[in-house]
């Protein structure tokens, strides 16, 4: 995952390779179960310890987008599911800018269930996909 956001967007210096703000969605639809949300924390994990963003939001969404939470430290991140439903993508992006949030890129955990892209933001979005569908927009790799 953290090669794949690489690919999207890193600033890379000699010490270290930190990034700004970053939004991490966590599709919790029904069609995601609990090992799934498993390896999802696994990756949220591993990425912000590689990438070490300033910020992570973590919105957990399914056809809407129903808590974001914000961390400064990764050792404080954890994913927290409160419900479940459907899927839509739009939402995502729609909240983003509601928020008046400015991330360097947005990361969706997910199985790309769904036909609701919405828009194309103007940050980079990697898709992180469980399965082998690829999204119109943004960047997609497969996860594990």
């Amino acid at each position: 995952l953290s090669r794949g956001l690489g690919d999207v967007y890193k600033r890379q210096s000699t010490y270290s390779q930190i990034i700004g703000e970053i939004v991490i969605a966590v599709d919790c639809s029904g069609s995601i179960d609990p090992d799934t949300l498993n390896m999802f924390m696994a990756h949220v994990t591993e990425l912000c310890r590689d990438v070490q963003p300033k910020l992570i939001h973590l919105a957990y969404f399914h056809e809407t987008v129903f808590r974001v939470d914000s961390y400064e430290n990764v050792d404080d991140v954890s994913i927290n599911i409160t419900e479940s439903g459907g899927t839509a993508f739009s939402p995502i992006f729609k909240r983003i800018d509601d928020m008046g949030l400015d991330p360097v890129c947005c990361v969706v955990l997910t199985d790309l269930e769904c036909y609701d892209y919405g828009a194309e933001p103007a940050y980079p979005v990697l898709w992180a996909s469980t399965t082998d569908k690829v999204a119109p927009w943004g960047r997609t790799i497969q996860i594990k």
